[in-house]
């Protein structure tokens, strides 16, 4: 049977390579908890989020046949639903808000279990923002003092940030704009809301 990319992935370069590898997913409302054993990791996690903290759990498991941990990043309000991405063939209009919390929550659940990855790989636009956080609000953490090691695999297909963007463009006052978290003004350029010339 064919598995997942990142399965493969991550059994093959622990497997061949020796290192220690660790998978960070949503823990999706789809995910079928009788299946897997799963157990709590972290029972509270603070994710800072624009200008205030949002608080998550985060469970474990283990890829199967191997010693690969999983992280699931539980939040209700974000990821326990039934579809992924959409609902009725409509993009949900948070997207980029969920996506943008757990690139945040990665970064920080590194730091709750003591965790220096030498290479993170960021597969697809739901974790492109990290090597942002990276740059910015991680810059000076021990943890992450491995220079620029993130990086990010992209797929042109069905929702992609510009699909994503169409959902997500309302004008911004310079304000606005000013008043925003570095990370922050960078989702808003990805997805096009910022909308003044800021060459000068």
């Amino acid at each position: 049977s064919r598995r997942p990319l990142p399965e493969l992935e991550a059994r093959g370069v622990e497997l061949a390579l020796g290192h220690d590898v660790r998978v960070v997913i949503p823990f999706h409302g789809a995910i079928d908890r009788s299946r897997w054993p799963i157990e709590l990791a972290v029972g509270q996690l603070g994710v800072p989020v624009g200008f205030g903290e949002e608080w998550c759990a985060v469970y474990q498991t283990r890829l199967p046949k191997s010693e690969v941990p999983v992280y699931l990043i539980e939040h209700h309000r974000y990821f326990g639903r039934q579809s992924l991405y959409q609902f009725d063939g409509r993009d949900y209009d948070d997207n980029a808000e969920r996506f943008a919390f757990f690139s945040r929550a990665c970064c920080q659940l590194a730091k709750a279990i003591g965790f220096s990855p030498d290479i993170i790989h960021c597969h697809d636009w739901q974790t492109a923002l990290i090597p942002v956080y990276l740059k910015t609000r991680e810059a000076d953490h021990p943890l992450f003092d491995h220079g620029d090691r993130a990086q990010g695999l992209g797929h042109l297909v069905g929702g992609q940030p510009a699909e994503m963007a169409q959902h997500h463009r309302r004008p911004l006052t310079d304000g606005q704009v000013g008043e925003q978290p570095p990370e922050d003004l960078a989702v808003d350029h990805a997805l096009g809301r910022v909308r003044r010339d800021r060459r000068s």
